[in-house]
């Protein structure tokens, strides 16, 4: 299974796209972060909060892919 594989069973399971982990990272920024564009357009379609900030740095998914385009 692909790590895309994963994400979708999760989402289809209920899984909350917009939980923080202890840092404030959602799995949109993670997926932004290993450049995973699968998981990343899976997030969206699920209707995950690309603008939602970290607690600590005030960054949000869009602003880590600005970051990290090239």
């Amino acid at each position: 299974n692909t790590t895309s594989d994963r994400a979708q069973v999760l989402i289809e399971a209920g899984a909350n796209v917009n939980l923080q982990d202890r840092d404030g990272f959602t799995a949109a920024m993670i997926a932004v972060k290993y450049q995973n564009v699968a998981v990343l357009k899976l997030l969206v379609a699920a209707k995950a909060d690309l603008l939602l900030a970290t607690s600590e740095r005030g960054s949000n998914a869009l602003l880590l892919a600005a970051n990290y385009s090239e």
